[in-house]
């Protein structure tokens, strides 16, 4: 075990954590049942007389397709929200996190699956893109954790029409190809532990 990768993301979010909530909140309303309740006490007050206009303005923007009509070349102001992994952008505390927990669930026969996100619109697969030294992919083989999870690779599997506002977030028929897709993999390579005697299959 590395104790000081650990520590490090301990000091981070901490600082992540003073520049998003004040000590009031950090204080009090976490230490009460108050917060527990923020979105709801929010909905009340703030769009209790019209839920139905606020709920329909929020699902609008998951029904917007990204790009309503499928491209055959990238708009021209096309990012990527993924652009690889080089020796200066790589988090090498959370390799090690990654790696001690991987260890830790494998020991224990726990199955363990590594969901790839979309990475961009499925027609332009053969685009090339600037991207730093390593993907993705490659550091789970070069870690071996393709040996101790099952990798699900869905980074080239949905259109251009099926993100919704950025290529984080899906349209509902995105997210039904990406469900069906991970219960697929899940339902192929999960296999239940067999049932001890006088007791029953986990």
């Amino acid at each position: 075990s590395d104790p000081t990768a650990y520590e490090r993301l301990l000091q981070y979010l901490a600082i992540s954590n003073r520049k998003h909530r004040s000590w009031f909140k950090e204080n009090f309303l976490e230490k009460t049942s108050i917060y527990r309740y923020k979105t709801f006490l929010s909905f009340l007050t703030l769009h209790g007389r019209n839920p139905m206009g606020f709920w329909v303005k929020e699902y609008a923007i998951g029904d917007k397709p990204l790009f309503p009509n499928r491209l055959p070349v990238p708009p021209s102001d096309f990012k990527l929200h993924d652009t690889g992994i080089n020796a200066s952008t790589i988090d090498r505390d959370l390799v090690v996190v990654v790696d001690e927990v991987l260890n830790f669930l494998a020991e224990r026969n726990i199955k363990v699956y590594l969901f790839l996100r979309p990475y961009a619109p499925l027609e332009w697969r053969g685009q090339r893109f600037l991207t730093g030294e390593m993907d993705i992919e490659a550091l789970i083989q070069e870690r071996g954790w393709d040996k101790k999870a099952t990798v699900i690779d869905l980074r080239w599997s949905l259109y251009g029409n099926q993100f919704s506002d950025s290529l984080s977030h899906y349209t509902p028929a995105g997210s039904r190809v990406l469900g069906d897709a991970i219960g697929s993999a899940i339902a192929a390579t999960w296999r239940p532990v067999p049932a001890t005697p006088g007791g029953s299959a986990k």
